[in-house]
């Protein structure tokens, strides 16, 4: 999307709004992508963070743990547009609050990938309105409905060898069980 700041604009308006002090307080932290991070310094206002602050590559371990904290002591991820950072979230445990919009219904509802991610049915889903601070509150509140979802889709779809085998384990078993039956298939 080339420019989604609106989103969290309109984001903050509804929890300004709150009648609930709780929402009034919460912070919206955005993490775009370096390259498309300019465009949220109109946004910025108290109550919206961008993190990191500054517009370079996130290449270095420090903002590997920056990127793990801002997500560990967060409340949810909230998305409308980019699908990753949902699945970041849920890998690390965290809700995931899912915005729809008629803006963006070729990049929601119209790809597969993205009405994938929906029919797992381990994110809260809400609308620029007051369904937005429904799923907030709910969260705050501690109910989190969707935690055994997110487990079974990190289970199936992330590790699906388990937890304690990294990407690169996971990869040569895999290579290895298909030269193996290549090998008996030959025989």
């Amino acid at each position: 999307a080339p420019d989604e700041s609106w989103i969290p604009a309109r984001l903050r308006e509804f929890l300004d709004g709150a009648a609930d002090k709780s929402l009034r307080e919460v912070q919206l932290v955005i993490r775009p992508h370096p390259s498309n991070r300019d465009i949220y310094n109109k946004i910025l206002k108290e109550g919206i963070w961008i993190i990191p602050s500054d517009p370079r590559l996130p290449d270095r371990p420090e903002d590997s743990q920056l990127f793990y904290d801002t997500v560990y002591y967060s409340l949810a991820a909230i998305d409308g547009v980019n699908t990753s950072a949902i699945i970041d979230t849920v890998i690390m445990g965290k809700p995931g609050i899912v915005v729809i919009t008629a803006e963006y219904e070729k990049t929601q509802g119209q790809t597969e990938y993205f009405r994938n991610l929906l029919s797992e049915e381990m994110l809260e889903r809400a609308s620029l309105d007051f369904s937005f601070l429904e799923a907030v509150r709910k969260l705050l509140a501690g109910k989190d409905d969707k935690k055994a979802a997110r487990e079974r889709f990190v289970e199936n779809y992330i590790r699906p060898l388990g937890r304690n085998v990294s990407a690169g384990e996971a990869v040569l078993a895999i290579g290895e069980k298909l030269i193996r039956e290549k090998m008996e298939n030959a025989l």
